[in-house]
């Protein structure tokens, strides 16, 4: 004897949707008050025309701070999207001055090639410059973080905490390591 059953319990199949997010050709921040963020729902089935997915889209400081959400926006497909305004963010640069000096800290001071970094515990962001002088731009103004200096002649780090602030915020920074003789530079340490 042969039986069998048929459920009629329909089974649920666990289907994969990714949600990819772009904004400008994948730039890393946003730089305006309304920014346009694209949405795509990417599937591997042809069959998810029936999908329906939530998505929570906020706008987070460096601090992981919500700063921003999404208000109602009936967008032209007729889908409805949760958005608000979002905040405005000052941008700010670093300068740094990096030298070498006798070790009075004045007496034959010069520029010297270094790679600058500025580390906010998330992201480093750094320049490289020959002549001790180097610009680092769009930091988020008031953002907290670590100065590293790196003195390409000796091989030496200098760190130090930092606000970088809007506009600008200078850091002159001295490796004071050369060997002096009455006021004369005379090499390296």
């Amino acid at each position: 004897m042969l039986v069998a059953r048929l459920d009629t319990v329909g089974h649920t199949e666990l289907r994969k949707v990714e949600v990819e997010l772009s904004y400008k050709n994948g730039a890393k921040r946003i730089t305006t008050r309304l920014p346009v963020i694209e949405v795509i729902l990417v599937a591997d089935d042809m069959f998810l025309q029936d999908v329906s997915v939530e998505i929570l889209l906020e706008a987070q400081d460096s601090k992981g701070n919500v700063v921003g959400s999404a208000l109602n926006q009936s967008l032209c497909n007729g889908v409805n999207v949760s958005t608000s305004q979002l905040p405005t963010i000052t941008y700010a640069t670093l300068q740094t001055n990096v030298t070498e000096s006798c070790p009075d800290g004045v007496t034959g001071k010069r520029s010297v090639p270094t790679y600058v970094y500025f580390y906010d515990n998330s992201v480093y962001q750094g320049g490289y410059t020959s002549t001790g002088s180097s610009s680092i731009g769009n930091i988020e103004s008031g953002l907290n973080g670590q100065l590293w200096v790196w003195n390409r002649l000796t091989s030496q780090w200098s760190t130090s905490s930092l606000t970088v602030n809007a506009p600008t915020t200078t850091r002159d920074v001295n490796f004071p390591n050369l060997q002096c003789v009455t006021g004369s530079v005379t090499s390296a340490q």
